[in-house]
């Protein structure tokens, strides 16, 4: 059974993947709109047994698409990579006939909302430090700045025994997970019990290489696969401010620890596209290419779809045009230097998402975005000690 039928929008996810996150949401895969269940009420093998999952395989092998799957609609649209392309590149064998997997095949945890960044587009249901000023706006998860998706660290194990024979990769996201206790103490258990051919995946900010003085280094050269996207939206004093606690210096120096003493983790760099730091896009993939010998085709963007107020077809056609313009040397600069490059085509398309029109948004629906966007940050500005339109220039006529 192929995914290129038009007739079957078939995601494996729901058929090989669990995401847990910090509230204890059940769900197919992080960006599923929503959840299937919760951990209070069952655990993560009773929730992939239920009905609720039984219910959204159904629907897509009926070819139906699915409307709390938009995230990755909207993105392949705009002939963007989705995270559905990727679970079908990379599990292409449970959606042939005949091979669905009696357990998942990909666990995604994030064991809580542990986390040292309050990034300007996040929350408090990603970022501890997210508490205080999600109190102060109102929008606060809860009456603790932690969120904690198991009871304890051994639920959260006893819960992976049962369910995880069948898991070829681990997805550790958060919050922050390098910071995340339960993280260690899973990897030293897997490495107990010779399970270090479990494919590791980390999204994480970088900011440090140990946890309550346990070095993790040493851990991830105890497994065969290991790869990191190192979330980084902007470099210096711009990268500060969009996610506030970052630190370019310690970015950098922590890279270069990473690749000396493992040289066998597969690095990139993921890049959170909205109009905070659209218009530093392009010297952001400089600074990593120089700075932290990441070279262009080794960073994921990901285009913000929310809070929609960030993405970056409020910004007025003059910064997207120049945005557009820098990309797309870049994307000439990478193929005169790299033969057969591909980064001509996927400038190319995400250049085309910065039009409004490509997601149908319409003047008026700007318009309300642009003063939403002007009203957050203005708090946040408040709240934080912050001045965006000094650190962020580019952006003062919105603010205005």
């Amino acid at each position: 059974m192929s995914d290129s039928s038009p007739k079957r929008p078939l995601c494996a996810a729901p058929f090989g993947s669990i995401s847990v996150n910090a509230s204890g949401q059940v769900r197919p895969c992080c960006l599923y709109e929503g959840d299937l269940g919760k951990l209070r009420d069952g655990d993560m093998e009773s929730h992939w047994n239920g009905k609720p999952f039984a219910e959204l395989r159904a629907a897509m092998e009926r070819g139906e698409k699915i409307k709390a799957c938009w995230k990755c609609w909207s993105a392949e649209d705009a002939g963007l990579n989705s995270l559905r392309m990727d679970f079908n590149r990379n599990f292409a064998d449970i959606l042939e006939d005949g091979q669905r997997p009696k357990n998942p095949v990909h666990l995604d945890l994030r064991y809580s909302n542990l986390c040292n960044f309050r990034c300007r587009s996040c929350h408090h249901g990603a970022s501890s430090r997210w508490f205080a000023d999600a109190r102060a706006l109102g929008i606060n998860l809860g009456d603790t700045p932690l969120l904690s998706a198991f009871s304890s660290a051994q639920d959260g194990l006893a819960q992976f025994q049962k369910i995880g024979n069948e898991v070829r990769t681990l997805y550790f996201a958060g919050g922050e997970p390098l910071l995340e206790r339960q993280n260690a103490d899973m990897l030293q258990w897997l490495i107990d019990e010779g399970r270090t051919d479990i494919n590791l995946a980390y999204n994480s900010n970088l900011s440090v290489l140990e946890v309550e003085k346990t070095p993790l280094l040493p851990l991830w050269n105890r497994f065969k696969s290991v790869s990191i996207e190192a979330s980084v939206d902007a470099a210096h004093a711009a990268g500060a401010l969009v996610r506030s606690g970052f630190d370019w210096a310690q970015f950098v120096a922590n890279i270069a620890q990473l690749r000396k003493a493992c040289p066998h983790v597969r690095l990139t760099a993921g890049v959170t596209v909205s109009a905070l730091n659209l218009a530093r896009l392009a010297e952001l993939f400089v600074a990593l290419e120089r700075d932290c010998g990441i070279s262009h085709d080794k960073v994921k963007f990901h285009a913000l779809q929310l809070p929609a107020f960030y993405d970056v077809t409020i910004l007025p056609a003059d910064l997207r045009e120049k945005a557009a313009v820098d990309l797309a040397a870049l994307g000439r600069d990478h193929a005169a230097r790299h033969t057969g490059s591909v980064m001509p085509a996927r400038f190319r398309k995400f250049i085309a998402r910065l039009e409004p029109e490509s997601i149908g948004y319409w003047p008026a629906h700007i318009d309300y975005l642009r003063r939403e966007f002007r009203k957050m940050t203005k708090k946040l500005d408040a709240l934080r000690g912050e001045d965006t339109a000094s650190v962020l220039p580019e952006l003062a006529g919105l603010l205005a």
